[in-house]
């Protein structure tokens, strides 16, 4: 009986979203394959560990010539400025079939010890 129960609300909530919801769109995360050479695009707070001034520039397509492929381009400028902070500036540009995105990432971080 309670089995019936849960699978009839199961049941009630399907039919209430279906008719609900109209539209459902989905995300797709740019692409990166290049971990070495994009570490501040994964993970902000390797801005500035190098304590160099650098510059990275990636490109990766996918399924060349197929129409709407996977296209995903990088730059990066990351430097250390001072003792303890880092700064660093990420643009990426991710195409996928009719979707275009630009992303601007303003990058500063302070290391601090937990212990």
């Amino acid at each position: 009986m309670e089995i019936q129960h849960n699978i009839l609300k199961l049941l009630v909530l399907f039919c209430f979203f279906s008719f609900v919801v109209e539209e459902v769109e989905a995300q797709q995360d740019p692409q990166y394959t290049q971990y070495m050479y994009n570490t501040m695009s994964v993970n902000a707070g390797y801005a500035g560990t190098g304590g160099d001034f650098t510059a990275t520039g990636l490109y990766r397509t996918q399924w060349v010539g197929v129409d709407g492929a996977p296209k995903t381009i990088t730059f990066g400028l990351e430097t250390q400025a001072g003792e303890r902070v880092g700064l660093g500036l990420n643009i990426i540009q991710d195409e996928l079939g009719p979707s275009n995105e630009v992303i601007w990432m303003g990058i500063s971080h302070t290391p601090f010890l937990l212990a």
